[in-house]
Order: structure tokens, then C-alpha cells, then sequence
């Protein structure tokens, strides 16, 4: 951080928290330090496969359920999503659409172009600019369904949503349902934490369809669900309220109602079978990171124990179990030949051969298991408290 950031964030702590600043800075720090050893943190856990998934309709029809999409410019990417919503079948229920007074005069027109176009379509337009979090709140009043608040800025693959409302309406106290991402806290792919590149520079759908493809896991307990692609229930946001709208033009805003969900009881998984591309930062342009923080400040000050769920959930490492698993999936059907496994190899992995055969190198350390899958120039390594973890990791992957 520069001298410059240092002072403003000093400043934001002081501004949001007054004389209890120091405490909420040295929150925030702890939360960044957890941040910066998730990518080395040792995985204690894997999932379980599951028999039967819980999140399937007895009759196959699609889940009921209403889309929320606050709208403000970023009209290429508005554009692409529309189109990915007008084939989309995997769900019934509406398409809200909240406009919030975008100086991009080409968006009105082509939202209302698209109102038209599809009966499932409800367009509501702010008079003027209201900013994120109310334009949210009020496309969730004009629903009375469970809703997936979906960002413009986003690649969805074909059924994401339908699969997010099964999860969401799997049991009586799923709060949200967040899905993998390339780029959103918690739920990045394969890095929990940071934006990840693609890995093998897959497209988005064949990622998902590797998330999709693998054996059904056991819920994964998120400590907060992300608001980029999140399905959120009718019956939380009756017990909890909606967004609180002190977060204004948005970042902070579902974490906060996260926590309070959790105080009520409710639970935030993870939807383990899709993955959504996220662009992040779209519509706040060079003034997103400081906006972030801000949020996340906000956050940190009315919810202390964020940061310890973090932690909890980072040690665990569940979630990065199953990124494995679809990564050796993904690496197979990226390269098109069979995955090449080397067992009790020497932890430092050499040049290979053959570049273009994916390779995974599996070797000890004492106690802990080491996993190391090489593909052209990616390595992605993941470290597990013991042998048995690894081991139902890679059964998600079809490797016993």
C-alpha cells in the first residue's frame, strides 16, 4: 500500500469508526492476513459425495424463482448478458430489471427493446441515479419469490441460474447461494481470495461444465455469500430485511446481510456445481478498489466476527478441494489426452517430457500430502493435512 492509500485508509477507519478506529484497522489487518496465506493454507477437509442431490425437483420441472439486475452503463456487457437471459429456460419466474438513471443514453432503449421482446421481462427505471444497493432493494420488493441478484458484468453459462435456485431451495435455512467464480471473495476459482486467470484459458462454459460434470458434494458453509451472482431466499429477506442502504452505491452491502442472516440462524453455501465469469469493478470504473475497502470497513465495524468465519472457512479448505478436482477434470479435456499421475514424486516437480500431457504429481511431507497438476506453463499446487483429504478430493476428479 502507498503512503497515499495508508492515509486514506486511516482516514476511512476514522470516519466510519471514530475513536474505536484502531481496533477496526487492526481487524482489517488480521483479515488481510488471512487473505495472504490462503493460497499456501494447508486443506484440512474435503467434501463428501453424495448418493442423491438434494437440490433436484422430485418432477424435473424448473425452480421457481425471479432475477434482480440493477442496470447502470456498462452497456457491452448489459448487452451480452440480455442475450444470455433471452435462451435461458432453467428457471420460471421474472426478469427484473432496475435502471438506474445510466448517462449511457444507449442502455434505455435497449433495455426497453428487450422488455418487449420477452413477456418474462419487468423494467423498472430510476427517475434518477439511486445507486447500487437501492436500485437492488428495489427490484426485491418487486418480487414476492426467492431472487438471484445478478451484476452486469458477468458470463453466464446456460442453466447457472436454474442450478443456483435448486441449491438455494434445497433446505428451510439456506440463506444464499453463491456460485465458483473467477473473481469474487470466497468463492474464487481456483484461488479462494484473489481474481484467477482462466485457468488454461478455458472459456467460462467449459469450465462450468466441469464443475457440473463432477459427483454431487456436500454443502460447503460460505461466511458470506457475493453478490456478483447470488441467489438469496424469500424467507431470509423476510426474517432479515433487505440490503442496508448506508452502503449507498454498493460493495459491503451482502456481506453485511450475510451476518445478519447468520444471527437469525440461516446458513450461506457455496453452489459447487456452477461457475460464473466475473469482470468486477465495471461500473465504478478506477474507483472500485477504494470503494471496496470502504465497504469492507463498514462491514468489519458492525460485524467483528467476519473475520474469524473467514479464517475458519479458509483453514477448512473444502471448497479448494473441489476446485482440484475440477481443474484435473478441466486440464483432461483441455488438452484431449489422458492425465498422466506420478505418485511419491519428489515435491519439487521438473520440466516435463511432454508439456502438453497434464501430469499430477502427488508426494509427502511428513503428515501432509502434496498435489501438484502441470500443464503447459500452469502449475497449481494444493497441500493437504493428510493423505485421506487428498484422496477424497480426487475422487470428485473420477481418481481413486
Amino acid at each position: 500500500m502507498t503512503l497515499d492509500g495508508l492515509i486514506r485508509w486511516a482516514q476511512s477507519g476514522w470516519q466510519i469508526a471514530g475513536p474505536r478506529s484502531p481496533y477496526l484497522l487492526a481487524r482489517h489487518l488480521r483479515l488481510i492476513a488471512h487473505n495472504r496465506t490462503s493460497r499456501v493454507q494447508t486443506i484440512k477437509s474435503a467434501p463428501c459425495i453424495l448418493e442423491a442431490n438434494p437440490a433436484d425437483r422430485p418432477n424435473g420441472t424448473p425452480p421457481n424463482g425471479d432475477l434482480v439486475i440493477p442496470v447502470y452503463n456498462n452497456y457491452d456487457d448489459t448487452r451480452q448478458l440480455l442475450d444470455a437471459l433471452s435462451r435461458d429456460r432453467s428457471f420460471e419466474g421474472a426478469i427484473i430489471i432496475v435502471h438506474d438513471a445510466s448517462p449511457d443514453v444507449r442502455l434505455a432503449p435497449m433495455l426497453r427493446a428487450f422488455a418487449a421482446s420477452d413477456p418474462r421481462v419487468r423494467l423498472l427505471e430510476n427517475e434518477v441515479n439511486l445507486g447500487f444497493v437501492q436500485t437492488c432493494n428495489r427490484g426485491i420488493a418487486a418480487s414476492s419469490a426467492d431472487v438471484v441478484i445478478l451484476n452486469t458484468d458477468i458470463d453466464l453459462p446456460e442453466g447457472a441460474v436454474g442450478r443456483i435456485l435448486r441449491r438455494l431451495q434445497s433446505s428451510p435455512d439456506i440463506a444464499s447461494v453463491t456460485p465458483f467464480s473467477n473473481s469474487a471473495y470466497c468463492v474464487g476459482f481456483p484461488d479462494l481470495v484473489y481474481p484467477n486467470a482462466l485457468p488454461f484459458s478455458a472459456p467460462v462454459a467449459a469450465i462450468d461444465a466441469c464443475v457440473r460434470a463432477m459427483p454431487v458434494a456436500s454443502e460447503i458453509t460460505l461466511p458470506s455469500g457475493n453478490g456478483f451472482c447470488m441467489g438469496i431466499s424469500r424467507a431470509a429477506l423476510t426474517k432479515v430485511g433487505a440490503f442496508d442502504e448506508q452502503f449507498g452505491h454498493g460493495y459491503g452491502e451482502e456481506t453485511d446481510f450475510c451476518q445478519r442472516a447468520i444471527a437469525q440462524g440461516l446458513r450461506h453455501v457455496l453452489a459447487s456445481d456452477v461457475y460464473v465469469g466475473h469482470k468486477g469493478g465495471q461500473s465504478f470504473g478506477a474507483s472500485w478498489q477504494y470503494r471496496s475497502r470502504e465497504g469492507l470497513l463498514k462491514v468489519l465495524d458492525c460485524h467483528p466476527e467476519f473475520v474469524d468465519r473467514v479464517r475458519v472457512y479458509l483453514e477448512n479448505g473444502k471448497a479448494r478441494a473441489l476446485a482440484l478436482a475440477a481443474l484435473l477434470r478441466l486440464a483432461r479435456e483441455r488438452s484431449g489426452k489422458p492425465l498422466i499421475i506420478v505418485r511419491e514424486a519428489n515435491a519439487s516437480v521438473q520440466a516435463l517430457p511432454d508439456p502438453e500431457t497434464p501430469h499430477l504429481f502427488l508426494a509427502r511431507q511428513g503428515r501432509e500430502a502434496i498435489a501438484t497438476l502441470v500443464l503447459g506453463d500452469e502449475r497449481h499446487v494444493f497441500r493437504f493435512a493428510e493423505a485421506e483429504v487428498l484422496h477424497r478430493a480426487l475422487r470428485f476428479a473420477g481418481i481413486d
